[in-house]
């Protein structure tokens, strides 16, 4: 799809197709995608707490983009299941920034 506006409009047209609508794993990536950008954070920036039993915390590296030689990472440590959503509340309240959150 082109990457414009109209590429949008014309891949949202595609996504409404029958043989898309009736993939299993199409529909379950979708949802998954869904699930990290645009579920809202449950908690304040930089606290959080397991769903459920399995959850476990991992290291994620941000990088600038578009990523320069050199450029500085940041890591948080945010569960496995977090949200994007998530992942930047975590950087926000690192770096001390919470206006990250709202650009």
């Amino acid at each position: 799809f082109e990457g414009s506006p109209a590429g949008v409009m014309h891949m949202l047209g595609a996504f409404a197709e029958k043989h898309v609508q009736d993939d299993e794993e199409f529909q379950r990536l979708g949802s998954m995608l869904d699930h990290m950008l645009f579920t809202e954070p449950k908690l304040v920036a930089g606290q959080q707490q397991a769903d459920d039993e399995t959850a476990t915390l991992v290291k994620v590296s941000l990088v600038q983009y578009p990523e320069e030689n050199g450029a500085a990472q940041l890591e948080v440590e945010v569960l496995d299941n977090a949200t994007m959503g998530e992942v930047l509340a975590a950087a926000a309240a690192k770096l001390g920034r919470e206006d990250v959150t709202t650009k």
